[in-house]
């Protein structure tokens, strides 16, 4: 009756490195699109590291807009749902506090 159970299922041997793959890729691109700011941290010390690239005329820029782009990520609104009257909002980088 439960003799299915007991059989064994013959896979192809690439299939299981097929999905660690898939599953490495997913796992990394959510936790790079989490943390945008420590990646663009890496990129930019990166681009710190390799002198040639602050003179030429394609990469010269892109320190700038690399730390432009890393204070904007910071200062995007954050919403957060509450199920209460009492809302405190507090930015420590701006010094604001606001009690609703």
């Amino acid at each position: 009756m439960f003799s299915f159970l007991l059989e064994v299922r013959r896979t192809n041997p690439t299939d299981p490195s097929y999905f660690a793959a898939y599953f490495i890729g997913i796992v990394l691109l959510f936790s790079a699109t989490q943390s945008k700011v420590h990646v663009l941290r890496w990129v930019y010390w990166i681009y710190d590291q390799y002198p040639s690239l602050h003179q030429r005329k394609a990469t010269k820029s892109w320190g700038e807009k690399l730390i432009s782009f890393m204070r904007n990520l910071r200062r995007q609104p954050v919403c957060i749902l509450v199920k209460t009257d009492e809302v405190c909002i507090t930015s420590c980088s701006m010094g604001l506090k606001l009690t609703i």
